[in-house]
């Protein structure tokens, strides 16, 4: 329970069982804000998309299946702007994996890789980037495995890899 002013009671001491009366300045806790979505290449309902990202307004979103095909750069921008976010890394040449960010999220060490697949499989890749904000850096990774069991181990490993 937080006070109007941010602020929240003490602890009951387990001790005693007593509450102290003062209140404690509540301090949040540091965080940096990261969301995954599968696009489908932007097959479905798009406006949905756009309307559940800028709901959970994430400082990082991680995007699986991203267009690929002619014009993906100019769908990729498309997709960041919808959503209120900026293109940090991937599309294409991370095989289908993106990276975007909000504004106010500094980018660094962007690692873009495609993963090598048997003929007829989809295109698999990894996107890693060090984001950073006023709350601190962190390592994002996004993937998207493969369907078989044999070909995940290989493609793990190139994560590992880049990550």
């Amino acid at each position: 329970m937080k006070s109007s002013d941010g602020r929240r009671p003490a602890q009951v001491d387990r001790d005693t069982g007593s509450r102290s009366a003062r209140w404690l300045r509540f301090i949040p806790v540091t965080q940096i804000a990261v969301m995954s979505y599968n696009v489908r290449g932007l097959r479905d309902d798009r406006l949905a998309l756009y309307d559940a990202v800028r709901a959970c307004r994430p400082d990082v979103l991680v995007v699986q299946e991203a267009p690929i095909g002619l014009r993906w750069r100019p769908r990729c921008a498309g997709l960041a702007r919808e959503c209120g976010l900026v293109y940090a890394a991937g599309g294409r040449t991370a095989g289908g994996n993106l990276l975007l960010v909000h504004p106010r999220v500094s980018v660094h060490d962007i690692s873009e890789v495609r993963i090598p697949q048997r003929f007829g499989d989809p295109i698999r890749g990894v996107v890693a980037a060090t984001v950073a904000t006023l709350h601190g850096r962190v390592r994002v990774v996004g993937m998207h495995l493969g369907l078989r069991a044999a070909g995940r181990k290989r493609d793990l490993e190139e994560v590992l890899r880049v990550a």
